[in-house]
């Protein structure tokens, strides 16, 4: 019969500390459980997934936050999408989408570097603001691209806001996902 390891004192004791758990076995208190040969506190993907928290996804998209947009460039969503495997004829390995909330009109945006990202995107709203003679209200990303304090300056000077979602999460972001 094997000796139960630290992983199944953990699994048995309802996902208990594994700090705990160590500190335990060195004055004894588990029996048979090997510490000697162990360098690292394993890591439990059960306990670490039941530890994350997510925004919960608006049920009514009229008003507040989750209301759809009423007018033109009122808010965009934007995702980066890249590094991609194959790179296109001119050299691009990364592409930014944008989707006007209120016509939803898509771009997609080719992008050699993802330091480009702040650059396209701002030629694209000067491009779309004298166009429309409207203002972006809102920019929509996830947390990971655009998240910089050259934007946040920006955006500031330019009285627009910039809203965070989840990444990678298609009920929040999912348009340009």
């Amino acid at each position: 019969m094997l000796s139960p390891n630290l992983e199944t004192w953990h699994h048995c004791l309802g996902h208990a500390n594994y700090q705990s758990l160590w500190d335990m076995a060195k004055k004894g208190m588990l029996t048979g459980a090997p510490i000697s040969s162990v360098l690292r506190l394993p890591k439990c993907d059960a306990c670490i997934l039941s530890k994350q928290t997510r925004t919960p996804v608006p049920k009514k998209h009229k008003e507040g936050e989750g209301h759809r947009a009423t007018r033109k460039l009122e808010k965009v969503w934007v995702n980066l999408s890249g590094l991609h495997a194959v790179k296109s004829h001119t050299g691009n390995k990364y592409v930014m989408d944008i989707v006007d909330d209120y016509t939803s009109f898509p771009w997609s945006i080719p992008l050699k570097n993802k330091d480009d990202t702040f650059l396209k995107l701002k030629a694209w709203e000067l491009a779309h603001e004298s166009e429309t003679g409207l203002k972006v209200g809102m920019y929509i990303t996830d947390n990971s691209e655009l998240k910089s304090n050259k934007m946040e300056a920006w955006l500031k000077s330019w009285w627009s806001t910039q809203h965070f979602m989840a990444p990678h999460m298609s009920a929040y972001i999912g348009w340009v996902e």
